[in-house]
């Protein structure tokens, strides 16, 4: 399916008669009381466009964005060539979505990402799907509570740093070994949901094919499992996903052969603390496996929000990558060859202006990197800004 024809597709669905709406003020879904509300609380009262769950056909429409703008300044000793430094920045995110449920059951979402540039290079214009996926909520059936069936392009959650959404992540980037295994998969497929005994379960049947807008299931095939469960006084979640791929598959969203993950997270005298670990091999045999553990508290009311965490990860060939924000950007080209190891050490504060809608976020991150060919240190220094309605 042509670019053309799958935006026409969307648009011909977000068009569902609303002609069953009623008397029009019974349709608005902003509150009448608007003077004792926050003005995010409004913009997201606003963005709720539509809302009548009388209407048979259409039910609710509603639009959500989010803003992510960041500068980072990186200095890195080199043992084994010269020394670097450099500084960027750059809008991390720019998207905007909408969400419309029709017909009862069904729902209908699209993300697009309107952030077109990159590392000092500002853009803003189309770039690619963020997610689209149509859904058919089934209620409870069987022993399984809220079952769901999703068709689309969806986010890949691997680890529980990318299955929390990157508006409330309490670091400025996600680690190294996260983001060597999530590499900001958007893959096409069928994923179904749902609670069975008291465990939250994700299944899927991928695409591997990479594409800006829907996979075309073109590639190879992945299986995809996340489980959640509350126990020991905390939440658990593991991941998994095999890609029936070879070294010859190109294009692929994943490009290595398996991957998992076994994350846990709980609350200690005020602290929030999370402790993953996650492993990875290519196709070729190549590996990489690495922890985290990310420790966080409020130390002025709910306002001003301490982090810390720290990240050991290692790898065999050149599985394990570094992260591109920043030490890649700034790094003269061929400096990081094939990592061995890869000690991460990172100190912040939030500052919470409304809650995790409106947010700045500083930070020190201290790496270190070795392998055969590899031998750097250093830090960088971080400011951003997280917005989202």
């Amino acid at each position: 399916m042509n670019t053309v024809s799958k935006n026409t597709l969307l648009l011909s669905l977000a068009a569902l008669p609303l002609s069953q709406a009623g008397e029009i003020d019974s349709t608005l879904a902003v509150s009448s009381d608007t003077n004792s509300q926050p003005w995010y609380e409004l913009i997201g009262d606003y963005a709720h466009v539509y809302k009548n769950d009388d209407n048979p056909f259409v039910q609710s429409i509603k639009f959500d964005g989010r803003a992510h703008y960041q500068y980072g300044f990186t200095d890195i000793n080199n043992d084994i060539g010269a020394d670097f430094d450099g500084d960027g920045h750059e809008l991390r995110r720019l998207r905007l979505g909408t969400k419309i449920n029709f017909l009862g059951n069904w729902h209908l979402r699209y993300i697009a990402n309107l952030e077109d540039g990159g590392f000092n290079d500002d853009v803003v214009g189309f770039n690619s799907t963020d997610e689209t996926y149509i859904q058919y909520h089934f209620g409870d059936v069987g022993g399984i509570e809220n079952l769901k069936l999703s068709y689309g392009r969806h986010k890949f959650d691997i680890g529980i740093e990318v299955h929390q959404s990157s508006n409330k992540i309490r670091t400025i980037e996600r680690t190294n070994i996260s983001n060597t295994l999530y590499r900001g998969g958007r893959p096409t497929g069928l994923l179904a949901f749902g609670t069975y005994r008291t465990v939250d379960f994700t299944l899927g049947f991928l695409s591997s094919d990479r594409d800006d807008i829907l996979g075309e299931w073109k590639g190879d095939h992945a299986y995809y499992m996340s489980l959640e469960k509350d126990a020991l006084g905390g939440h658990f979640v593991a991941d998994f996903v095999w890609n029936d791929g070879d070294a010859n598959s190109s294009d692929d969203v994943w490009a290595y052969q398996w991957a998992a993950s076994l994350g846990y997270q709980t609350e200690v005298n005020d602290w929030n603390i999370i402790a993953d670990f996650l492993a990875g091999e290519g196709f070729d045999g190549s590996s990489a496996y690495g922890f985290y553990l990310i420790n966080s508290k409020f130390v002025v009311g709910k306002k001003l929000e301490l982090v810390t965490r720290y990240q050991y990860a290692a790898g065999n060939g050149d599985f394990l990558l570094a992260n591109s924000r920043n030490e890649r950007n700034v790094a003269p080209s061929g400096t990081f060859g094939e990592l061995d190891e890869n000690h991460s050490f990172y100190l912040g504060l939030n500052y919470y202006f409304l809650d995790n809608h409106a947010k700045f976020l500083a930070a020190i991150d201290y790496e270190n990197f070795s392998g055969p060919n590899t031998n750097l240190d250093g830090y960088t220094l971080w400011g951003a800004l997280r917005f989202y309605f």
